[in-house]
């Protein structure tokens, strides 16, 4: 995966990893999919390096989230009852990854998700973000926050040789960092 620190919704963090032309692999990826707990572990690692081990602020703060590419696609418009949220009640068949395929995975908070509705963003929750205990919560497509895209690898390595401080820029003027 690659975390990009930039703050943007669900449609525009889908975009921007749609849109990124990678200069060392291929152009448009999708959002982060997250099918094992190996796989969240390595998104809430991302977000810890990024914004550190710590609560960031309130428990809403966008430097405490992350965007991944998990929407549900049917019956998304109204309030679930109190009797209805919650993990155990959590129907894969409703919810997709944005490459097409259904959660085989999922690690909810305590209630989640409950699809509350909201009148500022006049929508309901049903976009994921996790957090930086790797736990997950469906949310407002609206909310702007960093996100992760997939990749198909750990490690970007570039063939030209170049000294430490241009690899560092290079990485830096992608929005990434580089391996310690």
């Amino acid at each position: 995966y690659l975390l990009f620190k930039a703050y943007k919704d669900f449609n525009g963090a889908k975009d921007a990893c749609h849109n990124v032309d990678w200069p060392f692999t291929h152009k448009g990826i999708e959002l982060a999919s997250v099918n094992s707990e190996e796989e969240n572990k390595e998104i809430r690692i991302l977000l810890q390096l990024a914004y550190g081990i710590k609560q960031v602020g309130s428990r809403y703060n966008r430097d405490n989230w992350v965007w991944v590419g998990l929407e549900k696609i049917q019956n998304n418009n109204f309030t679930l009852a109190t009797n209805m949220r919650g993990p155990t009640n959590f129907d894969t068949n409703e919810w997709q990854w944005l490459d097409g395929t259904h959660p085989k995975f999922s690690k909810w908070m305590r209630d989640m998700p409950d699809q509350e509705f909201s009148r500022r963003f006049r929508d309901y929750q049903n976009h994921v973000m996790i957090n930086k205990r790797g736990f997950w919560d469906d949310t407002f497509p609206e909310i702007e926050a960093p996100y992760a895209c997939n990749y198909c690898g750990k490690y970007i390595v570039v063939q030209e040789f170049v000294t430490w401080h241009h690899a560092k820029h290079l990485c830096e003027s992608y929005g990434l960092m580089m391996a310690k």
